[in-house]
């Protein structure tokens, strides 16, 4: 078993397979969409891929035999026709189930907004899979997209994005074509709050009381429909945000910090910090070093820091 900071993983892959890499995400065009690797496993039964902490959404479509995704506290057994879309921020392994076997489509890719915009749209959690999605609908976009990956040029890279986006689109047209859920009440309300306003000042004491509920109630019932604290939701959200403007725009770190909700540019310090273990400045000058690196990048969520949680009013919930 091989270890790394994103996770650890055992290469396991039968005849058949393949995998095309792209770990040179263009920057000089940010709003293209950016593959970071694609293509088609046939796995055995050593087969195990772990990972937490990577800012990349992940999706897998079984299309033969059973798979096993594991979280912290259950497993969940894909099935063909099932489509798992997933951001490797949050901790989750792949492995073989002993005596199935398992091919699966898969596509990495790096988040911006398009790509944030589409996950937070699908799901409030961490993960969702898509049950009976039409494997003519991924097959042909993962050959498409290993053939113009083994390009360099400007125009392969856009027609790349062009093709994810026309997916990513079919896919969210599948999904809110399936019956709508029932509402999950509170939970649902936070999650929207947080996602529409968390480039604002935030105080999680206020808004739990605005809304008739007690803060420990609604933090019990985040956590358990999550998986995270809504400390921690908020830091992934405004962690992402400023990753992307660092990285894409010659924005002053005072502004940043401003745009994503920060009071000042020591919060923003801290984050990025905790995160990726160098300063907002070291990160935008090599963005590349903390890309390709997988041991260079460390969430932290240090209670004793006062800038970790990014609350607001004077808001003391540690």
């Amino acid at each position: 078993m091989k270890e790394t900071t994103f996770g650890s993983y055992v290469d396991d892959f039968l005849d058949g397979s393949y995998t095309v890499y792209n770990y040179d995400e263009d920057n000089e065009v940010p709003f293209l969409i950016s593959p970071q690797i694609a293509g088609f496993q046939k796995v055995g039964p050593s087969y195990w891929n772990e990972t937490k902490n990577n800012l990349i959404l992940m999706v897998n479509y079984t299309s033969s035999g059973k798979g096993l995704l594991h979280l912290k506290d259950e497993e969940i057994v894909l099935e063909e026709g099932d489509l798992l879309i997933c951001s490797n921020y949050y901790y989750h392994a792949l492995k073989a189930i002993p005596g199935q076997k398992w091919e699966f489509f898969f596509i990495h890719m790096y988040f911006n907004d398009v790509v944030n915009s589409f996950f937070k749209n699908l799901t409030h959690q961490k993960y969702t899979i898509i049950h009976g999605f039409p494997q003519s609908k991924i097959e042909p976009v993962i050959k498409n997209l290993c053939r113009l990956m083994r390009k360099k040029t400007l125009s392969a890279k856009a027609s790349t994005s062009n093709v994810l986006y026309s997916f990513l689109s079919d896919v969210s047209l599948f999904a809110h074509q399936r019956p709508s859920e029932p509402s999950e009440g509170p939970v649902s309300q936070l999650i929207s709050y947080l996602e529409n306003n968390y480039s604002t000042p935030i105080s999680l004491v206020k808004l739990t009381k605005s809304m008739h509920y007690s803060k420990n109630h609604l933090e019990r019932l985040f956590k358990e429909k999550t998986g995270q604290t809504m400390r921690e939701y908020l830091y992934y959200l405004r962690l992402v945000k400023a990753e992307e403007l660092l990285k894409n725009t010659d924005m002053s770190f005072t502004q940043i910090a401003v745009e994503v909700g920060l009071s000042e540019y020591r919060s923003l310090y801290h984050m990025i910090k905790n995160t990726y273990g160098v300063s907002p400045e070291e990160f935008r000058n090599n963005p590349e070093k903390f890309k390709n690196k997988s041991d260079n990048l460390t969430v932290t969520m240090d209670s004793s820091d006062p800038f970790t949680g990014f609350l607001k009013d004077g808001d003391n919930e540690r």
